[in-house]
């Protein structure tokens, strides 16, 4: 079954083409897509936790699933993600990189207007060949030693259209001084409640540079700008950066019985990585990664 298969319960009946036109019990199913597979093929991954604030609200039904590239053989997968819809110009891209990665990620993301699958590749080293694909040059981060470790692509879990294609550029730093002059680039248009959040986190940091791992994002549209700072060998939980989170869900007006939820869920987990930045659609976000473990 497909996502626009999901939530039609007669055989007659015209085939969803919007969140928001299926039932709790169908993007329930949807969300459960990938973890089907992971059953199918009964090997171990890493389950990742997340939640998603912006002005349009939290978003808590979302979470990635880390594989092993050979615990799986590539024909398998691109079957699998050919069942999840993934476009086929994706999925052809995805294939052509799937051998040189070490690792490879299947996600789920549910929004305010739509629900979205998304695939990654993990490369430890630059992987030959894939710079050819990526229009984001390394000088551009003003590193040499950077380079493309992931590769994401994102589409419609509803209707199958492609959303963005991402890359994802490791920028070695070993002062706090070089963290911060890559970031300060990376958020330099952001608002100042995301600023005043990265700098918050920045401080709770006590001057870990090299015991954190930075990645800068750019979008096949170039109007995706974000950054994601990898914080678990920091060994935090999601309660040391409560208050800042707190401040901007005070800024955005969001819902104050929906935060409390999340501190109360959340306060204790084992905090992973953090992502900041500017949407596709131009908004502001704060992306909270915690709690990894065994999904199977």
């Amino acid at each position: 079954m497909t996502g626009s298969e999901i939530g039609s319960s007669d055989g007659g009946s015209e085939l969803p083409t919007t969140l928001e036109s299926m039932s709790i019990e169908a993007r329930a199913l949807l969300a459960s897509l990938p973890f089907q597979m992971l059953e199918n093929w009964q090997i171990p991954a890493q389950y990742e936790r997340s939640v998603k604030f912006s002005r349009d609200g939290i978003f808590a039904n979302r979470y990635l699933l880390m594989l092993l590239q050979a615990d799986v053989p590539l024909w398998q997968v691109a079957t699998e993600l050919n069942r999840l819809q993934m476009p086929p110009q994706m999925l052809s891209g995805f294939v052509d990189v799937f051998p040189q990665a070490s690792k490879w990620i299947i996600g789920f993301e549910e929004g305010s207007q739509r629900s979205t699958y998304r695939a990654y590749v993990e490369f430890d080293s630059p992987a030959k060949d894939v710079s050819e694909m990526t229009p984001q040059p390394r000088e551009q981060i003003h590193n040499p030693q950077s380079y493309m470790s992931h590769l994401g692509f994102k589409w419609d879990a509803v209707t199958g259209v492609a959303s963005e294609t991402s890359q994802y550029w490791y920028v070695p730093t070993s002062t706090m001084d070089e963290l911060n002059e890559v970031i300060g680039r990376a958020v330099a248009k952001a608002s100042k409640t995301i600023s005043t959040v990265v700098d918050g986190v920045m401080k709770l940091m006590n001057g870990s540079a090299t015991r954190v791992k930075l990645l800068v994002t750019r979008d096949d549209s170039g109007r995706r700008i974000s950054f994601d700072l990898n914080l678990y060998e920091l060994e935090m939980c999601v309660g040391d950066i409560i208050p800042l989170l707190k401040m901007a869900a005070s800024d955005w007006e969001l819902n104050r019985e929906e935060f409390q939820r999340f501190e109360s869920l959340c306060h204790g987990c084992c905090l992973g990585h953090v992502s900041f930045g500017t949407s596709v659609s131009q908004d502001d976000f704060i992306t909270v990664y915690f709690e990894p473990a065994p999904a199977y």
